[in-house]
């Protein structure tokens, strides 16, 4: 009897050692976890910020094309200035051989109509 007893008590020993062993690692899934929960918190919270990150490049990238166009508008409308610019200096030159021109015939006129003294 003594020896079932001791048998016994040898196995509710085990047994509560098992339990405090299986208390322990219950623990430390919990520890787990919650550090699990947390790191995905903070994957999440980087996520978030990531995705925030490439709406702002996305917003940039679509301002970099306007500015592309109103650059390329402004590079025509320059283009276009420059060659009126060109047509008025030639206009201008040729005004200038015109006013030449009368300059010279003026200039004849002058001479044809000077007072004369007569003798």
């Amino acid at each position: 009897m003594e020896k079932i007893v001791l048998f016994v008590r040898n196995w509710l020993f085990k047994i509560s050692g098992a339990e405090r062993r299986i208390m322990e690692l219950r623990e430390s899934v919990c520890h787990y976890q919650r550090q699990m929960i947390r790191a995905s918190e903070r994957i999440n919270d980087q996520t978030a910020i990531i995705v925030r990150y490439q709406d702002k490049c996305h917003g940039l990238h679509v301002q970099a094309e306007a500015l592309e166009d109103e650059n390329f508008e402004l590079r025509r409308g320059c283009a276009e200035i420059e060659e009126k610019i060109d047509a008025l200096i030639k206009k201008a030159e040729a005004l200038d051989g015109n006013v030449q021109e009368i300059d010279e015939k003026i200039a004849g006129l002058s001479a044809d109509t000077k007072p004369r003294v007569l003798h």
